[in-house]
């Protein structure tokens, strides 16, 4: 895979719309096909169809309804392939690495955005 998106789908959750809009189109910039959610339970629908195809879910920890951690375990069961990367303004336990294919502490800049998709899309094929 080269260092832009090609026909890459992401599927980005953030309970914030700005961060929503503006992350979304920075990985547009980038090639990939963005797909949003505003909720872990909406990402969870989106992931849980069989028709939608995904090669990374990019998820804040902090939302109302579902934090990250608990949309990925329960990704596991429907997606246990899925490469999961995490995004917060605070750093994360352990235990919360453990589940993950990355971390990316905000704010950050587009570059640290697209080192951090590129590397945890790596763990999925490798």
């Amino acid at each position: 895979m080269g260092s832009t998106g090609g026909s890459v789908r992401l599927l980005l959750v953030d309970d914030e719309q700005m961060v929503l809009t503006t992350v979304a189109r920075m990985l547009a910039s980038r090639g990939y096909e963005v797909c949003t959610a505003t909720s872990g339970g909406q990402a969870l629908a989106l992931a849980s169809d069989p028709k939608e195809e995904f090669d990374l879910v990019l998820a804040d920890l902090t939302m109302p309804d579902m934090d990250g951690i608990e949309l990925f375990e329960r990704l596991e069961a429907v997606r246990p392939a899925l490469p999961k990367l995490l995004s917060s303004g605070y750093p994360p336990t352990q235990a919360q690495m453990d589940k993950i294919q990355g971390f990316l502490q905000k704010p950050y800049r587009t570059q640290e955005l697209f080192a951090a998709v590129a590397e945890a899309l790596t763990v999925k094929t490798s």
